[in-house]
């Protein structure tokens, strides 16, 4: 029995729609796996901690570089955020109530790749002359202890966002780790 020709496109059409469809699926499923795996492997760690202009206008630049071992390009740096104090010779600066910064970053993290980042803790006059003194007093060798925490979204977040599901917005990352105040 011969289908009539209309009949016979229709059933191709199914078939290459069906076929586009397995293919896409495959593919998402590798950017999915591809996606976590890069979010298991990411790593942050502070580059460097500097005290900017201790007369005027002083802030604490705080660099942060985002380390990707994955070639997945699917990851976005969205916000970071440092609390950090000092110390030194058994003393201590800010330990009691830490330094806060904030940046809202919105970066894309490099597959196979480093990313820096920065967050500028702005200081007031009072917070600028207690860190000029304690590091004349410690002759420049100065300790910041820092808890970095980094919001990361992916391809997949932004698509669980999209759908509503609440499990998969977005990853973060917080790591304390001592650097030399330079």
């Amino acid at each position: 029995m011969k289908l009539p020709e209309n009949r016979v496109i229709l059933c191709w059409t199914l078939i290459i729609v069906t076929a586009a469809s397995a293919i896409n699926l495959i593919i998402v499923t590798a950017n999915y796996d591809l996606a976590n795996l890069s979010l298991n492997k990411l790593d942050f760690t502070v580059s460097k901690v500097t005290f900017q202009n201790p007369l005027s206008n002083a802030s604490i630049l705080v660099g942060v570089t985002a380390n990707n071992t994955v070639n997945f390009d699917g990851l976005k740096a969205t916000h970071v955020i440092v609390s950090i104090y000092f110390f030194a010779d058994g003393s201590t600066l800010f330990q009691d109530k830490p330094l806060a910064g904030y940046s809202f970053v919105d970066k894309p993290l490099a597959a196979q790749g480093f990313t820096p980042l920065s967050v500028i803790i702005l200081l007031t006059p009072s917070n600028a002359t207690n860190l000029q003194e304690f590091k004349n007093q410690n002759s420049g060798n100065v300790t910041a202890n820092t808890t970095v925490t980094v919001d990361v979204s992916s391809i997949v977040s932004s698509l669980y966002n999209e759908i509503q599901l609440r499990t998969g917005i977005g990853t973060q990352y917080q790591q304390p780790q001592n650097v030399s105040l330079t």
